[in-house]
């Protein structure tokens, strides 16, 4: 049974504010497309606002209406429904890392399973043209290095991405915005053959005459998401010439009627609007009752059952890591900062001695180098920002569950840290001349692991929030050079106001701070010079002979600060145990991590049916 998309009646209204009203962006919508030969690729020509991609949007199942009827294959609409329809958007969402056929590997993996993957997949690259380029990197389009695909084999990825669960109906947003006239006839011709067994409706952008010809039926939305024409392609010319808007001659019809849809009074259509109307209303209940009376069919069967979240797990983690990997240039830079960064702590703080200077370059060092790790692991804000409208387009289109991403991207970017993150400690640790045992060692870069963790986490949650990655790039700094400055070392934290000192239970240096001096300074003997003694100065020997004989103990000078738990007590450092910092830091880490779970999928949260 040939695949049958209807929608009757659909409008769309954006609610209203507290500064605007109410407004109809789509009005009464209704259409009827049927897969096959002559008559299963529709084609949505509009003006700018005339409500095109929300049409395609709720015809895609992203969004719901404010009223109206869908049917596919004669089923309403509903969450198993919807899935089944795939999705291609305007802005092509796709790894520029991976080559093409990894790509549709993946999807197919992610939704069929691994059995006949390569093959299947090669299968639909010669369906749309793309066996060619099946090993060529896809690249980025704004990248003179890495360019890949060209703009009309991207566009083709991306529908290929949608064949491989095999829909029986695709949804294209101006599939052929931004390619050149033979780029968007070789797409436009892909999907006509495509139509002969699936319904295809996109929308387009001023097409060409060429273009336009492949389509074999229209939907023409005039301002106010108003349905103008709604019926055969061909028909349309004589439909709108009974208007008195016959197309002139050498003119393209698309543009044609984009120009009076656009700018003319369309009075003069609205007897014919009308008479549209009532034949698609009649088309689309016709298309309601077919599969009851031809004894059911495939209408209203679910969506091919998601794969476990460990499989899901397991497939978003190897593409995170190949992501990574083939990113040379961001792993270079993360290892030139760490080599730099630790020679300027050799440099700073090379061989510190327990003396009363030494115990202030001792408390220097640490705060310094935690600040280092919190303000480099700053960069992962950009890698969940850049690839959040892909992920979002693959979680709306059922591809996998969001917690299977956000788990398998966090350990991906985390393990990178990690690996800079000791490297870092370990070289730090050896040329300033830290606490010599291995246990003290091992306590200090769990704390700069866990501080590292830490500060990614923060970033995640602000970028996951955050509208954008200029605005990301605002707030995280904020927050973190508060953090910076009432961290214990530049004030005292009980000296901090008392919003401050509300704050520092979620402030990464409080405990980072406290878990690095209580396992530096814990048991540590501290010497001065003579110039640095205080206490009463020395008696002559006839003097101290005379106090011996009555009794007196003259006190000897001493060292300001002679054992490590003064510092932590003048510093306030000493509340809490190493260990006990540890496990804050770990709460930290698993609170900024859910909430920026909590705000993605609040981000990608579809409205329901």
């Amino acid at each position: 049974m040939a695949p049958v998309l209807a929608w009757d009646g659909v409008t769309a209204v954006v609610p209203a504010t507290k500064k605007a009203p109410a407004k109809t962006i789509l009005s009464s919508a209704t259409g009827v497309v049927r897969a096959g030969a002559g008559g299963g690729l529709c084609a949505v020509l509009g003006p700018s606002g005339s409500g095109k991609t929300t049409l395609l949007t709720i015809l895609a199942g992203h969004e719901p209406p404010a009223s109206g009827r869908l049917t596919l294959d004669g089923a309403p609409y509903d969450a198993r429904t919807a899935a089944r329809v795939g999705f291609v958007p305007q802005v092509d969402q796709l790894f520029s890392t991976l080559t093409v056929l990894e790509t549709l590997e993946f999807a197919q993996e992610m939704r069929n399973g691994a059995t006949q993957a390569k093959q299947l997949c090669h299968d639909v690259l010669a369906q749309v043209g793309l066996e060619r380029v099946a090993d060529q990197r896809v690249g980025d389009p704004a990248s003179l290095r890495r360019r890949g695909l060209s703009g009309g084999e991207r566009k083709r990825l991306s529908v290929a991405l949608e064949l491989v669960h095999r829909p029986p109906a695709l949804v294209l947003d101006e599939p052929t915005s931004g390619l050149d006239s033979a780029a968007a006839l070789s797409l436009c011709s892909c999907l006509k053959k495509l139509a002969a067994d699936q319904v295809v409706v996109a929308s387009l952008h001023q097409p060409s005459a060429a273009a336009f010809r492949q389509f074999d039926v229209l939907t023409l939305l005039g301002a106010g998401g108003t349905t103008l024409y709604f019926g055969p392609r061909d028909g349309a010319l004589a439909h709108f010439e009974k208007a008195g808007l016959a197309v002139p001659p050498y003119t393209n019809p698309a543009e044609h009627y984009l120009d009076f849809a656009a700018h003319q009074k369309l009075a003069s259509l609205d007897p014919l609007a009308k008479d549209v109307a009532a034949d698609a209303r009649a088309l689309c209940a016709a298309a309601a009752k077919a599969p009851a009376a031809r004894g059911g069919g495939e209408a209203g069967a679910p969506a091919a059952a998601r794969r476990s979240l460990l499989t899901q797990f397991s497939l978003l983690l190897g593409r995170a890591r190949a992501h990574n990997a083939r990113n040379p240039a961001f792993l270079h830079a993360m290892m030139g900062r760490t080599l730099t960064l630790a020679l300027v702590v050799a440099s700073l703080y090379c061989n510190v001695d327990a003396s009363q200077k030494g115990a202030q370059d001792r408390l220097g060092a640490m705060y310094f180098i935690l600040t280092c790790q919190v303000m480099a692991s700053s960069g992962s804000i950009r890698t969940f920002i850049a690839e959040r409208d892909i992920v979002g387009h693959e979680v709306r289109g059922g591809l996998y569950d969001l917690r299977a991403y956000y788990v398998a991207r966090s350990l991906a970017e985390s393990l990178v840290q990690l690996g800079f993150a000791l490297l870092f400690g370990v070289l730090c640790y050896g040329a300033i001349g830290l606490a010599p045992t291995a246990a003290q060692l091992a306590v200090f870069l769990a704390t700069l692991s866990l501080v590292t963790l830490g500060a990614e986490s923060w970033v995640v949650m602000i970028g996951a929030a955050m509208p954008d990655d200029r605005s990301a790039g605002v707030v995280s700094p904020v927050g973190l050079s508060l953090f910076l400055a009432s961290g214990g070392f530049f004030v005292n934290t009980n000296s901090v106001p008392a919003l401050f000192r509300l704050l520092n239970h979620a402030n990464l240096f409080v405990y980072g701070f406290g878990a690095l001096a209580v396992n530096e300074f814990s048991g540590l003997a501290l010497h001065c010079d003579a110039s640095e003694l205080v206490g009463p100065p020395p008696l002559p020997p006839p003097q101290r002979a005379i106090a011996r004989l009555v009794g007196v103990r003259w006190p000897d000078p001493r060292c300001p600060v002679e054992r490590g738990e003064q510092v932590l007590a003048t510093m306030a450092l000493d509340g809490l145990t190493p260990a006990q910092n540890l496990a804050a830091l770990g709460a930290i880490i698993v609170a900024y991590r859910l909430l920026g779970f909590l705000a993605l999928r609040r981000r990608f949260r579809p409205r329901g049916w």
